[in-house]
């Protein structure tokens, strides 16, 4: 009898230990769930901080940054200011944009990515990063011989986005007429429209209408009027005749 009760013991026991290894076992730490919003604000971030290294270590003026950017990269200035911002207004750039970036500041495209600590691979897109050095030298040599011969009175405006391409594309030096505020003739004019200064082209029709568009047809949308006048309720006005312009484009 004393035996039986001993085994019973022995028995008890034993399940005893199994049960708690299999709960120490049970415990292991639960793998972090994928969040692709949490990744893209972290890559964010990350990418923010080494192109702003990277443009304060440049000799590209501050004022120069996001035309340089959309000319190297091939994208709109709108896409290329999101980069260097912050919370919702902030964007990351397509791998081809990527590749652009690395071959114009001579960068290892795994640093930009937050994949290495080493900025530079050596000898990696020297002739990449000497074209797009030249080519912002060159656009600067332009507006330096332009800007003394402008006429007196004009303004310089910078374009932002590419709706007049291919007349006119993004990063483009414009100069502006102030003082012709009225459409005597079809042509180009800067219109300030919901607090945004853009150029656009402006056809005036017959009996004092007139059309506003963009030259490029991915933007097809358009504004006409009956009378010039009525630009008012449209939030939208004229600001001067474009008299010329320096387009920072290259390949």
């Amino acid at each position: 009898m004393a035996k039986a009760k001993k085994a019973a013991t022995r028995t008890k026991a034993k399940k005893a230990a199994t049960s708690t290894k299999a709960k120490v076992g049970a415990a292991k730490p639960r793998k972090a769930r994928w969040n692709e919003r949490r990744e893209r604000q972290e890559f964010q971030a990350g990418f923010r901080e080494k192109l702003l290294e990277v443009l304060a270590a440049s000799s590209i003026p501050e004022r120069g940054v996001g035309s340089f950017l959309s000319q190297v990269t091939h994208r709109s200035k709108q896409a290329t200011t999101r980069w260097l911002q912050t919370g919702r207004a902030s964007g990351i750039p397509d791998v081809i944009a990527l590749r652009q970036l690395s071959l114009a500041f001579n960068l290892d495209p795994a640093y930009l990515m937050g994949l290495s600590r080493l900025p530079r691979r050596a000898g990696a897109w020297t002739k990449g990063n000497e074209a797009a050095s030249k080519a912002w030298e060159d656009w600067q040599r332009k507006v330096d011989e332009a800007l003394p011969r402008r006429p007196a009175g004009m303004e310089a405006l910078i374009i932002e986005g590419d709706e007049m391409e291919p007349t006119i594309g993004a990063g483009a030096l414009v100069f502006v007429n102030p003082q012709l505020t009225t459409v005597s003739s079809s042509g180009l004019y800067a219109i300030e429209s919901a607090g945004r200064i853009a150029v656009r082209m402006i056809e005036a029709r017959i009996g004092g209408g007139v059309v506003i568009r963009c030259d490029n047809p991915r933007y097809p949308k358009q504004l006409s009027v009956a009378k010039e006048a009525d630009l008012k309720r449209h939030s939208t006005r004229i600001v001067g005749r474009v008299e010329g312009w320096l387009d920072a484009r290259w390949r």
